[in-house]
């Protein structure tokens, strides 16, 4: 298909280790009636169901250890330690060294506290580095620009922070971007088991950030849990941005099983064209520090719980989609090799109000393959009038 993949004796081959795959996750089905509040668990997630069937006909093994094989005591990997932090990358604990804690269950009314001073500043826009407290859940985020609010829902592979287009959107509304529980340097929320309670978190974070009525644009599993959002509560939310989001189950073809594969593996296939990419240096451009590689190997491992069975889709999300009448964008790469097109034609179709746009010579990364013209798009479709 014409796809370079990196040169495994090259700086990004080494730091295929560190790769942050927007894949997909996984979330349970729920019943009629209100899907905020009420979900079935039925025996779902990995700690039930160790194995399975896998796409492309193997036999999945637990993901969570698959999730593991980071590799992170090779001296080549560790060759970095010293270098210079890259773009988006997190250290193992919060941004003033205090431990990461783990959390109960968050009290969907209790309140939300934000902090943080500036921290980073990007040739248009200041973003700042913010902690976001939501039912005793502390997230990190990015947040800066001006103008309405735009709620950025990161993929599996985490938050890569204060990115080219993000710079661009931001000049004319404002973007949290915050990191899931359980990625990076946030919170774990140890009874979050699946995209239904990343929505409700983000719901919730809507609320405890007093953002009143955003935008919501969402990567790959964030793409999902947006569309989850939507069903649960469609007031809270008021243009939709959908990027090679998973969540649907292909009619054709197979999304791809992440857990299968190596992450040098699946950052060749994330890209259509590394040598393409605007920030591919920047993003991938030496070997990972041990602190990245751990919070790489947490965001597999975090991905794994969320999206184990039914993998990747929830087989009641095509029943809703039809009362989500908010405006919706859905973009995707045509050459997209871990979520394939047919799954954008089936939520246009599924959404009432949804428009599918295709890129060309772009694979499930069009934020980072095609920063600008992805940019364009969502500003054009965030701007116009209803």
């Amino acid at each position: 298909m014409g796809r370079a993949r990196p040169d495994a004796d090259a700086g990004p081959g080494r730091l295929a280790e560190l790769a942050r795959l927007d894949g997909p996750g996984r979330r349970q089905g729920t019943a009629d009636g209100d899907r905020l509040h009420e979900r079935p668990r039925g025996g779902h997630g990995p700690r039930q169901g160790r194995a399975g069937a896998g796409v492309g006909g193997h036999r999945r093994h637990d993901p969570r250890d698959r999730a593991r094989r980071t590799d992170a005591g090779r001296p080549e990997h560790r060759a970095g330690a010293e270098a210079g932090r890259r773009v988006g990358a997190c250290p193992r604990n919060g941004p003033r060294g205090a431990p990461r804690r783990r959390r109960g269950a968050p009290n969907a009314g209790g309140s939300g506290a934000i902090s943080g001073p500036p921290s980073q500043e990007t040739p248009n826009v200041n973003a700042s580095e913010r902690q976001i407290v939501v039912g005793g859940v502390e997230v990190h985020a990015w947040v800066g620009g001006q103008g309405p609010p735009l709620l950025v829902l990161h993929g599996a592979g985490g938050n890569r922070g204060w990115t080219r287009w993000l710079q661009r959107v931001a000049e004319r509304f404002t973007v949290w971007a915050p990191t899931h529980p359980g990625f990076g340097r946030s919170d774990d929320a140890d009874w979050m088991d699946g995209i239904d309670d990343l929505a409700r978190f983000h719901l919730w974070l809507i609320d405890a950030a007093g953002l009143g009525r955003p935008h919501v644009l969402g990567h790959s599993i964030g793409g999902w849990t947006a569309a989850e959002m939507a069903t649960m509560s469609p007031g809270s939310i008021d243009r939709l941005v959908l990027v090679a989001p998973v969540g649907l189950k292909p009619e054709r073809g197979e999304i791809l099983d992440i857990f299968y594969h190596s992450p040098a593996e699946l950052l060749a296939m994330t890209y259509h064209d590394p040598t393409t990419v605007p920030e591919w240096d920047a993003l991938f451009g030496r070997p990972p520090t041990p602190e990245e590689v751990d919070i790489a190997t947490r965001n597999r491992e975090m991905t794994a719980r969320l999206a184990w069975k039914p993998y990747m889709h929830d087989p009641q999300l095509p029943r809703f989609l039809p009362r989500v009448t908010n405006p919706t964008l859905i973009v995707w790469g045509r050459e997209d090799r871990i979520v394939p097109v047919e799954c954008g034609e089936q939520y246009r179709r599924l959404l009432p109000a949804a428009s599918l746009t295709v890129l060309d010579r772009c694979g499930h990364a069009p934020p980072l393959e095609q920063p600008d013209a992805f940019a364009r798009l969502v500003l054009d479709f965030l701007s116009a009038r209803p």
